[in-house]
């Protein structure tokens, strides 16, 4: 009797577990950073896993005309851009883009912006690969995003949380 009882717990065990595995494998709203980090409509996470060679993690920051992004790693050579967020929260255009970033691991990775964010703001870091071999960003047409291994384009949202305090000219 004690050993029937077990094998039903053992089974219903398994059964949850397969079903929570299943409903996030189909939930690509998720945030998860199994495969390639990717965030939805959550704030960063300061714990990020690398598994396949890709990630970025920025987090939310004061407001300039340059962004810092706290951790780039690539599998091979390529860039990390920002985009602005369009009205229905998705990437919109280019305000900035990094120099060739080297294979591996690279720490804060600051680079200008055009225009100056703004407490607000919302932005998208994306990793684009360096597709034309030439070691400059050529836009997104021609440096194409990188992909996780379920077709979802990398990329980490965050937001302005300060008003940018303005540079005086000399």
């Amino acid at each position: 009797m004690g050993k029937s009882r077990l094998a039903i717990i053992v089974v219903a065990f398994l059964a949850v577990a397969s079903g929570v595995f299943w409903y996030q494998s189909r939930n690509p709203q998720q945030t998860s950073f199994l495969g390639s980090p990717r965030i939805s409509n959550q704030e960063p996470s300061s714990a990020v896993v690398v598994v396949g060679g890709n990630a970025v993690n920025v987090e939310s920051q004061e407001g300039g005309d340059t962004i810092a992004v706290d951790l780039v790693v690539l599998a091979e050579p390529g860039f990390v851009v920002i985009h602005n967020s369009t009205k229905d929260g998705k990437p919109g255009e280019v305000v900035g883009h990094s120099e060739l970033l080297s294979k591996g691991e690279n720490k804060a990775v600051v680079l200008d912006i055009d225009p100056q964010a703004m407490k607000g703001d919302i932005y998208f870091s994306i990793l684009h690969a360096d597709t034309s071999k030439d070691e400059d960003f050529g836009g997104t047409e021609e440096d194409l995003p990188l992909k996780d291994n379920t077709g979802n384009i990398i990329m980490m949202k965050f937001t302005i949380n300060s008003d940018a305090t303005p540079v005086e000219e000399e």
